[in-house]
């Protein structure tokens, strides 16, 4: 992923700030040292290096977000919680950020740690219907079936298609052995008039 080089910022872009905003200027910034940092040797070579762009240039919830995204995609996923949580301490905001732990945490089976990033995405005005879609799965995991109706119907207030349902059988699928759930999910299926979903799901994997 990675090959040695070292974090060159160009400082010239600065003489263009008469005629360049400065969030512009920021920006040029950024993307000169994420081209630079994807030579980096190694993942955490690569922290080290946006790192001492935080300390030297300004600190960019940005550059650390898109190293660890770069680290994340090549799997690497203990570095890439380092990073995105260097991104957090600049903008505990940074929806990015908050997501893609939410998801690597998720993937880890850290149920509660996934939820903790998800919740906060929630308190969010720009909350999109996959985060109480993946609240409604951890619930699921957590037997909390009120939680769980509770946070499908969230789902698709904020537009979740229902197509999702089908896709996603295979992993639905795997709860269907706990008869509390599986009655929860039955139930509220044919209250939203997904009847059919229902009988997807129930059908096995050939």
């Amino acid at each position: 992923m990675f090959s040695t080089s070292i974090l060159l910022i160009s400082f010239s872009t600065l003489s263009f700030a008469e005629t360049t905003s400065y969030l512009s200027v920021r920006k040029e910034l950024e993307e000169q040292a994420v081209q630079k940092i994807q030579y980096a040797e190694s993942s955490k070579h690569a922290i080290d290096l946006a790192r001492d762009f935080s300390r030297t240039v300004f600190p960019s919830a940005s550059l650390y977000y898109e190293v660890a995204l770069s680290i994340n995609t090549a799997g690497e996923l203990d570095d890439a919680i380092v990073c995105y949580n260097y991104a957090l301490e600049v903008d505990p905001n940074h929806v990015g950020a908050l997501y893609d732990l939410a998801e690597i945490h998720l993937l880890k089976q850290s149920f509660q740690k996934s939820k903790q990033y998800l919740l906060r995405l929630a308190e969010l005005s720009t909350v999109h219907w996959v985060v109480h879609y993946r609240l409604a799965q951890i619930a699921a995991h957590e037997r909390d079936v009120v939680e769980l109706k509770d946070q499908l119907r969230k789902a698709m207030h904020h537009g979740m298609p229902q197509q999702i349902l089908i896709d996603d059988k295979v992993q639905w699928q795997t709860f269907l052995d706990d008869p509390e759930v599986s009655l929860s999910l039955e139930m509220f299926l044919q209250a939203i008039g997904q009847t059919q979903t229902w009988k997807h799901w129930s059908t096995p994997v050939p």
